[in-house]
């Protein structure tokens, strides 16, 4: 089974990398732990803020990834890590599950409410009701 886990920094995604394991390792799965970084907005370029595709540290990276990196190796799981830049989260994670035939797509619950859910929208909702194979939302 090929599991793909949606990576970010956040405690729902700490859970989701946990989950994604677990799921692999009940079924002799690979898990791939995809970490996207959306594109800078056009007003931050107006105000000459433009990090460009440089702009991820490292070691950032390294505490992102560092809870699937635990819980794989630990657990005996084979697993790999891809970054994607200049990109949009649900997009981009439902076009991998498709092109890649994912049999699952593990994603971690971040608790927006009011304004900010309706402004910024909901890359869970949008995968959940869009994705072509079993999601699994982990809270």
């Amino acid at each position: 089974m090929k599991i793909l886990v949606g990576i970010e920094e956040s405690e729902g995604s700490k859970k989701a990398a946990q989950m994604a394991v677990k799921l692999a390792k009940g079924c002799g799965g690979t898990v791939t732990g995809v970490f996207v970084v959306p594109p800078i907005p056009s007003e931050w370029k107006t105000l000459g803020i433009d990090p460009g595709k440089d702009h991820i540290d490292p070691s950032a990276l390294d505490k992102v990834f560092g809870v699937l990196k635990k819980e794989a190796e630990g657990a005996g799981v084979t697993y790999d890590t891809r970054i994607f830049t200049d990109a949009y989260p649900s997009e981009t994670l439902l076009r991998l599950v498709e092109r890649d035939k994912y049999d699952c797509l593990v994603l971690g619950r971040r608790r927006k409410t009011g304004v900010r859910k309706l402004i910024l929208g909901s890359v869970v909702e949008t995968v959940v009701r869009n994705a072509p194979c079993s999601v699994v939302v982990a809270k």
